[in-house]
Formats: C-alpha cells, structure tokens, sequence
C-alpha cells in the first residue's frame, strides 16, 4: 500500500523540537516518561505521537523505542550547540526523503518537495495557501496520473508552512514568501552530499553542476540561486573536506561527508 501524500500538519516544528530536548536531557524509558517530562515542561502531548511518527520518518529514531538513531545524534548536537541550524537540517530531510526509484513510500517528502518548488518559483509574493494547494494538486496528477486517492488539503500546506516558517534568515513570515539573500552553507554542502548519493559518485571524485543543479540546490535552500556560487566559496574556506574546481565547467569535490559536528 503506497503512503499518502498529506503533511501531517500536527507533527510541528515546536513539538519535534520539545520532544528531542526531552530525549538528549532526560532520556526516558518509556513513552509514559517522555509524556511526563514534556508535560512537566508545560508541553502539550495530545499528538505525540504525530512526533515520534514524524521523527521516525525522517530518520531520528529507531523503529521501535526511543533511541536515537545515528542521525538523530547529529540532530540532537546540532541543537545543543549550533540551534540556528536545527530547522535547516530538519528541513533538508524533509525536503529529500522522497526517492523517485522507490515512489510509493515517503510521499509527504514529495509533496513537501514541492510546495518548496512552487514558493520558489513565486521569487517574492504573498501566499495564498489555495492557489498553492491547486498547484500541488496539479502536478501530483501529471506526475502520478494513476493514483487513485489524492487526499491533500488545505492543512497538507500548512503541515509545509510550518517548517518553512522557522528556518532563518525569514522565508515566510505566516504571509509572504521571499526567496532569501543566503542561507547556512552547511545546507548546500548537506545537497551537494545528497548529489551524491543520487549520482553514486565517490567521495574524492568531481561532481559536476550545471544550471540544472544549480537551480535544485536553490530551490532546496530557498535562496536566489545567484546567491549559491557565495555560499558554496564560504564552505570551501571553511571546511577542509570541500573543494571547489572551475575552468570547462563547474565542479565541486566532497572527500567525506559533510561533518555538521566536527565544530560543535
């Protein structure tokens, strides 16, 4: 059974956060325990759930219990020491958890994909959640003409607008959306990875990026994408494991992953 389209509004970016905080400091045992501590926090836990389910997806918890994953360790450091990446990083899995050679799972990683894409290309406007729901809608039958349940609404944008709504600098402000001046380089190395992984490129050899890349990263970092060639320089000078080579095109060379903790 393939999984739904729909961005399960409930799962937030407030509570997502709360309940990692609650794992890194208290490490409860059980759901009852973090259920305690969050309400001794003055959190809310009627959706939990929708949490754990969420944090599941994306990586950061095993299956079962509520041990973090090797992800979710890099997460829980990033949110100790380096906070205003926390939403970047949790946007960039988001954004590519979909696969398109394993389509029926993750779906909410395609839809979130792509009210990215279409804020995008609005370049700076107010939004209309509607317009931009039909928009979703309609490209999820061009690209899925035989799925035979397309269950988004007006909360599967908000479940998107959420996240985008925290990442820093301001992208959408609850009413407009504009594409911002720079984003955290980290999270174009973090696409470039993913790259990648997508090309089955090794780490060490030359990655190429066209305009075709170019415009993709952009769209991931929500930035202009004159704004990347700067960003990709920043993380050249900054880390050791990123080169940058020009000439008959454009390259970029990873020699590791991207250590997001190796700072912290």
């Amino acid at each position: 059974m393939s999984d739904s389209f729909h961005v399960r509004y409930q799962a937030t970016p407030e509570a997502v956060q709360a309940v990692l905080r609650v794992l890194i400091n208290e490490t409860p045992q059980s759901i009852e325990e973090l259920r305690s501590a969050l309400e001794a926090l003055g959190k809310k836990t009627g959706t939990l759930s929708e949490q754990l389910t969420r944090m599941r997806k994306l990586g950061l918890l095993e299956k079962n219990g509520l041990e973090l994953t090797r992800r979710g360790h890099v997460c829980a450091q990033v949110l100790s020491n380096h906070p205003a990446l926390f939403f970047d990083l949790l946007h960039f899995y988001h954004f590519t958890l979909w696969d398109a050679s394993n389509p029926n799972i993750n779906r909410f990683s395609w839809t979130y994909r792509m009210v990215c894409k279409h804020l995008w290309g609005l370049t700076s406007a107010p939004i209309n959640n509607r317009t931009l729901l039909e928009r979703v809608v309609a490209e999820l039958l061009e690209q899925f003409p035989n799925e035979p349940d397309v269950s988004l609404s007006g909360g599967t944008i908000r479940g998107v607008l959420d996240w985008i709504q925290k990442l820093q600098p301001l992208v959408y402000d609850g009413k407009r959306f504009e594409r911002r001046p720079f984003a955290p380089p980290e999270l174009a190395l973090l696409a470039v990875d993913h790259f990648y992984s997508r090309q089955g490129v090794g780490y060490g050899e030359l990655l190429a990026l066209d305009d075709e890349s170019f415009r993709e990263i952009a769209v991931l970092c929500l930035v202009d994408d004159g704004v990347l060639n700067a960003m990709l320089k920043e993380s050249e000078q900054r880390f050791p494991w990123f080169e940058i080579e020009t000439g008959w095109g454009y390259f970029v060379r990873l020699l590791q992953p991207p250590n997001l903790t190796e700072d912290l």
